[in-house]
């Protein structure tokens, strides 16, 4: 019914680090070609250039994926999380629209006593209490499309 991705804009990061990672190989391979398989300092440069190319590209395609289908709520923190976190709508014992401190919230999977956040950028998120008091908050650019949503299955006061 309603997917929003946040994050998904980096294609351009996530393509120049591929591109570097692959010269960076490249040149790994025909540096030990000419050293007959001896590592020398260049060897080692190349190799740690390829280390952090891979980490940023890693970084670079972080992105989450919250949806609201009928049955409930998804959200995955790519590439974090391997899979969606599922939430059904038996499991909920309320859910609303909040404004939340985005400097103490941080950015990220957040845990804490009462309960867990999956935070990207923004003030605003669905605030979700369980029916074991458990909460779960999930950061939206689309306030608006989301209560929409949530209003017509019938899961907003």
């Amino acid at each position: 019914m309603f997917e929003e991705v946040q994050g998904s804009d980096r294609k351009k990061f996530r393509d120049f680090f591929k591109v570097t990672a692959g010269i960076f190989i490249i040149a790994l391979i025909l540096n030990l070609i000419i050293q007959k398989g001896k590592f020398s300092s260049i060897t080692t440069a190349l190799f740690v250039g390829i280390v952090i190319c891979i980490i940023a590209g890693i970084f670079s395609d972080i992105r989450m994926v919250t949806q609201i289908r009928t049955d409930g709520i998804y959200v995955r923190f790519i590439p974090f999380e391997f899979s969606f976190s599922i939430h059904s709508w038996d499991s909920i014992q309320e859910i609303y629209i909040r404004k939340f401190d985005p400097l103490t919230t941080g950015t990220g999977i957040r845990w804490s006593p009462g309960g867990r956040a999956y935070i990207f950028s923004g003030d605003t998120g669905i605030q979700i209490v369980f029916k074991n008091g458990t909460k779960l908050l999930i950061g939206t650019q689309c306030p608006d499309e989301i209560t929409e949503i949530l209003h017509k299955l019938g899961k907003l006061r």
